[in-house]
This record gives structure tokens, sequence and C-alpha cells, in this order.
């Protein structure tokens, strides 16, 4: 049979409301010997917390979801994020639920509130808050479902003027360009191969057109017009690198771009980075065949750290709005630069 609070005030010698609060994430309230006396009664008698009875009587669930579309790939950058908010949800003794968006269909299903591809955060009260991850644009049904049940929301890695935590794309590129500009470089290309969303790739690409046009010099618009396949993508990069007017320096948008720039410049036989240097975008570090890539590293566990935290303050406080919040982004020396030769 459970133990109940009333046979741990019993055992302890406290009183039945301050053992609750104490089991109840409040016992920041007394002193630590009252906690520690209470948690110790109650770890002998095998006390495990009802969630359902709380919920009952708070109207909360101590649980915060994350919302994303489904992808055949995996989704580095998620992967760490989630281990950002779980360490925030770790000291408010919460837990997390991530679900996934089957497709990005505009049109609702029949009964959004029973299909089953409709998440189960959305068609039950199972969450305090969610996090919406890359739900780009998110489906008009969808949103209103979240508005029609007053959720308390944070968008991660999607830019919004309140209520968001993103990577500061454009101050990052820019930061990589005044590196460059510093070793000496004159011809700085920004490419991309067509993948990513347009909003980041447009603001990676703002950065980059801040910092050339201060230092004075000629932007190298090298962003492809269509999403490419692999072999695509190396024909686009043996191309540019081939022309005359080739740059000595290249800003990735994407790690995926990096890579393959790195692979054209090793086919043609120019010397990274002696003849072409490269800075790529990432989650995490690139590194290609063993050769550390510099990287322009997007925090994935501190985007997730502060869409946790700024959702924690909406729970709290549902009617506030919150300024959103840019993380910034840090440039990791690797292999891959160096002044022109």
């Amino acid at each position: 049979m459970p133990v109940t609070i009333k046979q741990i005030a019993e055992a302890s010698g406290f009183s039945v409301p301050t053992v609750s609060q104490v089991l109840n994430n409040k016992g920041h309230l007394y002193r630590a010997e009252t906690r520690q006396r209470i948690l110790d009664i109650a770890r002998e008698l095998g006390y495990r917390p009802n969630s359902y009875r709380w919920a009952l009587r708070t109207g909360r669930f101590n649980n915060i979801g994350v919302l994303t579309l489904q992808r055949e790939e995996g989704d580095p950058l998620l992967t760490d994020a989630c281990a950002g908010i779980l360490d925030v949800l770790a000291r408010r003794d919460m837990h997390l639920t991530v679900g996934a968006l089957l497709n990005d269909r505009e049109e609702p299903p029949a009964e959004a509130s029973t299909d089953l591809s409709t998440p189960k955060m959305l068609r039950e009260w199972s969450v305090d808050g969610l996090i919406i991850h890359r739900c780009h644009p998110l489906p008009r049904y969808i949103l209103n479902l979240i508005t029609e049940h007053a959720i308390p929301c944070v968008w991660l890695n999607d830019r919004h003027r309140r209520n968001s935590v993103y990577a500061d794309r454009r101050g990052g590129t820019k930061q990589a360009v005044q590196s460059l500009v510093q070793m000496g470089h004159k011809h700085i290309g920004f490419l991309t191969s067509g993948e990513g969303r347009p909003d980041e790739m447009g603001d990676c690409w703002l950065g980059y057109r801040d910092a050339i046009e201060s230092a004075q010099l000629k932007p190298m618009d090298l962003r492809a017009t269509q999403r490419f396949t692999g072999p695509q993508r190396r024909a686009f990069c043996l191309a540019l690198l081939e022309a005359n007017n080739r740059p000595t320096a290249l800003i990735t948008a994407d790690s995926r771009s990096a890579v393959t720039a790195l692979h054209a410049a090793c086919e043609l036989q120019l010397r990274v980075p002696e003849d072409l240097s490269i800075i790529g975008v990432g989650s995490r570090r690139i590194d290609c065949a063993g050769v550390n890539v510099d990287t322009l590293l997007i925090d994935a566990a501190a985007l997730g750290r502060e869409a946790a935290t700024m959702l924690l303050a909406r729970v709290d406080r549902p009617k506030k709005s919150l300024p959103s919040q840019a993380i910034p982004l840090q440039l990791l020396d690797g292999e891959t630069t160096a002044p022109p030769s």
C-alpha cells in the first residue's frame, strides 16, 4: 500500500503541511535539518510522490514538452539542446516529453484533438508548457490548438520578436569575416548549398554582408539557388574553386558545405589553409577526415538552457510575454584558416 504524507508526518514528528511542502519543492522554506529529516524518513518508508494527485490538486504536471518536426535524419542540435533543457528541469524536479509532428501539412485532420498525427501533448492535458523547435512554419491548426488551450510556449532556434531563443548567426558570421580580414584576406566568399532554412541562411548572409561592407571589400555571393544533392554540391564547389576569380577564403552557412568545399579543394590540389581558408557554421565542431575545420559553433546546450529558463518563467506567469534572446556563436580555431599565400 502506498506510503502517505500523514504517515511520514507521524514518523518524523512534523506537521502534515510541513511534510507536504518539503516533498513538493518548497523545502527551501525550512531549515536544512528539517528538510533532511523529512526526506530521510520518506526514503526509509519507501515514499513515492503521486503525480496524478499532484496534477489534480495544482493543475500542474511538472512536465515540459518539446515539439519538433519528425525528420529522417538525426538532429544533433536538438539532442544537445535537450541536454541543456534537462539541466534546468532537474533543478525544479521536472521532466521532459518530446513529441514530433508527423508531417507539416497546413490543413488539419478531420479531428485534430483525436488524430494520431497530432502529438499527444496537444491532444491531452499533459504538459505545463511547450518548447517549439524547428517547426517552421508551424501548421495553422497546431498553432490554433496551442492558442485555444493557452499553453505557454517558447520558440527554440527560431527568431521571433518575443518568447524565442535563437543562435545569433548574423553576429557570428560577422565575427568570422572580421577574423579573415585581419589575416589579410580580401576575396572572401559566402557559400551555401541550398540546405538549411531560408531565415537562418539569410541571417548568416546579412552578417557576412555587414562585415564585408565595413571592411570596404567586394562581396562574393556564392549561394546556391536550389537544394543540391551530394554530387551536385561537389560539382558546384569544384566549379567555383576552378574559376580565375576564386575566393581565398570561404564562409559556409552549414557544415556540409564546409566539408564539400574542403574535399573539392583537395581534388583540385589547392592547399588548405594556404590557398583556401574555410570557416563553417555548425552545432558541433566540424571534422573532415581528421581535419578540424574552423567552426562557428552554435552552443545548442546554452540554447536549451535559456529556452527552458524562459519557458518556466512563462509557466509561472502565462500572460507575460518575454523579450527574445540571441545566443552568441563561438569561433573555434581549427586547421583551415591562415593568411593568404
